[in-house]
């Protein structure tokens, strides 16, 4: 288990073997959340980079969408759709 410290400008450090299995990079954006009682960073990915990533994944036993806020569809000019009528 790799051990990071918060330094007093509440900074951390990556250990290096965390950052290399991640393929991270100096620069690099991560999106911080408190889970429970921890601290998850997702790498921000492009779209494009993103691509085929879900591939072959059984999303049925996902089981953490308690946490995910969802909104209604918007069209482009952040209308909600009109009903379906049939």
């Amino acid at each position: 288990m790799a051990l990071a410290t918060i330094s007093s400008r509440f900074q951390v450090v990556i250990p290096r073997d965390v950052r290399d299995q991640l393929g991270l990079a100096a620069g690099q954006k991560l999106q911080a959340f408190a889970f429970e009682n921890r601290i998850e960073f997702i790498p921000v990915r492009s779209a494009c980079a993103m691509r085929g990533f879900l591939k072959g994944i059984d999303t049925t036993t996902i089981g953490r969408e308690g946490d995910r806020h969802t909104r209604p569809r918007r069209d482009n000019r952040g209308r909600a759709p009109a009903p379906v009528r049939e």
